[in-house]
């Protein structure tokens, strides 16, 4: 199948849905792009840059030859339910930020044509408020070979991700979750229960005192509650592991403070500043420690 030959159906319009549309049209997608959305509203807002929308997401799926399911996981796993089966000459992905539960779903129907993915891309505002075709520019985009995805299809929904900005990274659903789960379903945890320490706290009150660190370390509880408690809750196997690992760490961080040993305080800094830097593309630690000249 070609690229100008078939059409894409995108069944949910939110930040991800909206901005994978953005994205294809700004980059010269020949093929129809299509939507759905259960607010009517927004499916009338997205009309500027949809060749056509659907008030049904049978209506939309029927329209299309590639369906991207573009909501939180239990949305996605909801809709992959629904469909089944009925489907068979459709080729389905998802942008799920878990994928091993919808590889297991999708496993019940053989006739089912899907390939999970996951875009690594976002930001903390939801919604259309969130609509960039720029987004994904750059980004690893997941996508899960399962035992049921043939090479065509495969290869379909790879060039799709190539189209819309983003760089194709094949991974095992259990690969995906596990390490998602450290480095970024972690960082959403912390953000939330961060953010929610301020409520009722003084700083609160006194803007001058909230600086780009408080707000760098909150910044992912602005995003949307709904989404969120579905990334928690779907890989919270994982994210549970990674939690008791960071409990423990700032035990320790806490016991060294207690001890009042600046020696053992600075060499964990210095841990933590290479651990950081290492991870930091093309960047090397602008200080080191004594020991390491």
């Amino acid at each position: 199948m070609e690229p100008g030959e078939f059409a894409v159906s995108i069944l949910g319009l939110g930040q991800i849905g909206g901005s994978l549309a953005l994205a294809l049209k700004k980059r010269g997608f020949p093929g129809r792009i299509g939507g759905y959305d259960v607010d009517p509203a927004r499916r009338d807002r997205a009309s500027f840059f949809l060749d056509f929308s659907a008030s049904r997401p049978e209506e939309a799926i029927a329209a299309a030859d590639v369906v991207v399911l573009a909501a939180p996981v239990s949305a996605i796993l909801e809709t992959l339910e629904s469909v089944g089966d009925r489907f068979p000459d459709k080729v389905f992905t998802d942008v799920g930020s878990t994928k091993k539960a919808v590889v297991e779903l999708a496993a019940r129907f053989p006739l089912l044509r899907l390939v999970p993915g996951h875009p690594f891309a976002g930001s903390e505002l939801p919604g259309e408020a969130g609509w960039n075709p720029d987004l994904f520019a750059g980004r690893p985009y997941f996508l899960v070979r399962t035992e049921k995805t043939s090479a065509a299809d495969f290869q379909l929904i790879r060039d799709l991700v190539r189209q819309s900005g983003a760089f194709p990274v094949e991974v095992s659903a259990d690969e995906h979750d596990r390490l998602l789960a450290l480095s970024s379903h972690l960082p959403l945890a912390v953000s939330v229960a961060f953010a929610r320490q301020m409520n009722g706290r003084p700083v609160q009150g006194r803007k001058e005192f909230v600086g780009t660190g408080l707000l760098s370390v909150a910044r992912l509880a602005g995003g949307s509650p709904e989404m969120e408690a579905d990334i928690l809750l779907s890989n919270w196997k994982f994210i549970r592991e990674e939690l008791e690992r960071f409990q423990a760490e700032l035990a320790r961080l806490a016991e060294l403070l207690e001890s009042g040993n600046r020696e053992e305080i600075l060499r964990y800094l210095r841990e933590s500043q290479r651990a950081y830097w290492s991870l930091v593309p093309g960047k090397e630690s602008p200080e080191r420690g004594p020991e390491e000249k």
